[in-house]
């Protein structure tokens, strides 16, 4: 997989001819312009440069540097332009597990005493696997979804086991007792249309979502932090590589999307 960076040049040009607006060295795209400074339809011009690369370098994925993404506008041109931006919220997704051992331990109850709700409207192969391993761990296990009948199956393939879960959108009760709630993909209005229960950790693997009901109390997590051991060769590529002005999760992804990332190395935490 070709995954290219994407930066601006802080080096300041004495003679601007010289440079092109935007250019392609090694693995990254380099953009020889003060984004903040310019106007739409100049960063327009830029994207299109952007994607000019990309289609040559047969690839749609990129990351984009920690400066570049704090241009609300830039940023979402590139988004309305098709092109996929590595965000960490991957490799987010498969802590699942771990997120809810740190949780259990927190609030001082094992995975068979919780109550787990996972909201998802979409069902893929992680949801199922997640929906799977989870169902035979944790006492309530309560599937909420706007789509119940993408998860008749694996709800008919459960009970075959003797494992029973739960499927429903009840606003009023599929989240009103539960202890953690993974949120796969709701939307903040969604998640906050329904009653939560007050001491409940919620996890937002999609999006940063806030909780906006004057009596919920309980915690939310919205990412995550990597830390690699010192024994790691990528520490050394990482520096060799100038990847400083890249967000270390989004470092880490890139890694995984190139198959060089050994989990046994990596540090996760989540913040409470």
């Amino acid at each position: 997989m070709n995954i290219l960076f994407v930066e601006e040049n802080d080096k300041k040009c004495l003679i601007k001819k010289v440079f092109k607006e935007v250019e392609l060295k090694e693995n990254k795209i380099i953009i020889n312009k003060d984004i903040d400074k310019i106007k739409i339809n100049k960063k327009i011009k830029i994207i299109g440069k952007i994607r000019n690369i990309l289609n040559k370098s047969e690839s749609n994925l990129i990351v984009m540097s920690s400066k570049l993404k704090k241009n609300e506008e830039f940023l979402n041109l590139i988004y309305s332009s098709n092109i996929d931006i590595l965000d960490g919220r991957k490799l987010f997704r498969m802590y699942i597990f771990e997120i809810v051992d740190l949780i259990s331990k927190k609030i001082k109850k094992t995975k068979r005493e919780c109550r787990i709700a996972l909201l998802s409207n979409e069902y893929s192969r992680f949801v199922e696997k997640v929906i799977k391993e989870l169902g035979t761990q944790c006492k309530v296990l309560n599937i909420v979804t706007f789509n119940i009948q993408n998860f008749e199956k694996v709800e008919e393939d459960l009970k075959s086991e003797g494992i029973i879960i739960n499927i429903s959108n009840n606003k009023r009760k599929s989240l009103s007792n539960s202890d953690i709630i993974l949120n796969i993909d709701f939307q903040e209005d969604v998640l906050n249309s329904y009653n939560i229960y007050d001491n409940a950790t919620i996890v937002n693997f999609e999006n940063s979502l806030t909780i906006h009901k004057k009596r919920f109390c309980g915690r939310i997590i919205n990412w995550y932090k990597l830390q690699l051991i010192d024994e790691s060769e990528l520490l050394e590529i990482i520096k060799d590589e100038s990847l400083e002005k890249y967000e270390f999760n989004e470092i880490m992804e890139y890694f995984y999307y190139l198959g060089k990332l050994d989990f046994n190395e990596v540090k996760f935490t989540i913040y409470f």
